[in-house]
């Protein structure tokens, strides 16, 4: 499976989160009164967070966020870094695994 390639200052990029419990079980999303993408240009940056949608109805597990801004994606670097925060009322406050990405520059 390849890695996609993400450019300096993409709008419009669309990074999909799945939240699993610790059993691996898709957490169903449907409550969910946090649903924040955190993303980060190597593990010395500062941590970016925005505001995820809901892929569905949210019982899939999925969550998303597309870039808005020139300033997203901001610095080309090999291993930028993404995780999803989701806190579901009474049943679920956790994170999703840290997943790498590389952002490319531009000419």
């Amino acid at each position: 499976m390849s890695v996609p390639v993400h450019q300096v200052g993409a709008i419009g990029t669309v990074f999909v989160f799945t939240v699993r419990d610790q059993s691996g079980d898709v957490v169903d999303l449907s409550t969910a009164t946090t649903l924040d993408a955190k993303f980060r240009a190597g593990p010395k940056a500062t941590t970016k967070t925005f505001g995820g949608t809901l892929l569905t109805d949210g019982t899939d597990g999925k969550f998303y966020y597309a870039t808005a801004a020139v300033s997203d994606l901001d610095v080309a670097h090999d291993c930028w870094q993404r995780q999803g925060d989701i806190v579901v009322p009474g049943l679920y406050s956790g994170r999703t695994e840290v997943r790498t990405f590389p952002v490319k520059p531009n000419l």
